[in-house]
């Protein structure tokens, strides 16, 4: 298991690999994973074929004729694939701090930390999962506190969390 500071410089690694397939995608006509792959490692960024693919998901983007495309706007993907995680996992999301704490069932804090470091949520600068709570560490207690507003009413919990 990786210490949390190794996690969450992974965690950045990704998001900015992904930040950058998006806009690679975004500025001109990306016709593989091949020349995406080119593309990255131009910026230093090796990538395998596998983990491109995943990455390729991840931001929604779409294999036409013409190239990758980015599918539906990341807001809304993101909004609807957070929804159901939290719906169908969250027990309760309560601020703390500058930190948000979201108790699951046993065993699957794991899989929502997954969605919500896959989603990059804003504000949100790291995760720390354990069997069945997650600890979200946020920029300051404004954004817990609007982070935690949001994720109750996705996991349709009802009042502020506070």
């Amino acid at each position: 298991m990786y210490s949390q500071r190794v996690y969450l410089c992974i965690m950045s690694r990704v998001a900015r690999r992904r930040d950058l397939i998006i806009e690679h995608i975004a500025a001109k006509r990306v016709q593989n994973q091949s020349q995406l792959q080119e593309l990255l490692g131009q910026v230093g960024i090796g990538v395998t074929q596998a983990t491109l693919s995943r990455d390729l998901r991840a931001v929604g983007a779409i294999k036409s004729p013409l190239g990758y495309r980015l599918g539906e706007p990341a807001p809304e993907r993101q909004t609807a694939q957070i929804a159901s995680a939290m719906s169908a996992m969250a027990i309760s999301v309560v601020a703390a701090h500058s930190m948000v704490v979201i108790r699951t069932g046993p065993g699957r804090a794991q899989s929502l930390a997954v969605e919500v470091d896959r989603n990059a949520i804003a504000d949100v600068v790291g995760t720390l999962a354990g069997d069945d709570t997650i600890f979200l560490a946020t920029r300051n207690p404004a954004s817990a506190k609007r982070i935690c507003l949001v994720f109750r009413e996705l996991a349709q919990l009802g009042g502020d969390g506070s």
